[in-house]
């Protein structure tokens, strides 16, 4: 779990810009899955094109991905056969990710929660 003084930590030690090697580092996470997390756009960046050094990404960004992974691990996890090198770069699709039941009760939450707040639908 992502604890508020970790994500200060981080802030205050890194530029708001970062690197893909300073990312990987902070989210304790392989090269290849940095990757893949970069040019799926599940984490957003600014991608140059170039051989080196090509993404720079905000730091907020990285704290907000560790904080979306700690909730739902299953939507940043790789295809299958990503890692033997024949697999897409395509990240899951969101149908493949949550089951119909799934969706059913994530609106049924949220609408009681909207209740509660007497925020018309």
């Amino acid at each position: 779990m992502i604890t508020d003084k970790y994500c200060k930590e981080i802030l205050e030690q890194y530029p708001e810009y970062i690197t893909k090697d300073q990312m990987y580092r902070i989210c304790h996470i392989s090269k290849k899955t940095c990757l893949f997390l970069l040019e799926s756009g599940l984490v957003p960046n600014i991608d140059s094109g170039k051989k080196t050094r090509r993404f720079k990404i905000k730091t907020t960004d990285v704290i907000q991905y560790l904080r979306d992974r700690d909730d739902y691990p299953e939507l940043f996890k790789a295809p299958d056969g990503y890692y033997k090198g024949n697999g897409c770069k395509k990240a899951p699709a969101f149908d493949e990710v949550f089951t119909k039941n799934d969706l059913t009760r994530m609106r049924q939450f949220y609408e009681r929660l909207l209740e509660k707040q007497n925020i018309p639908m």
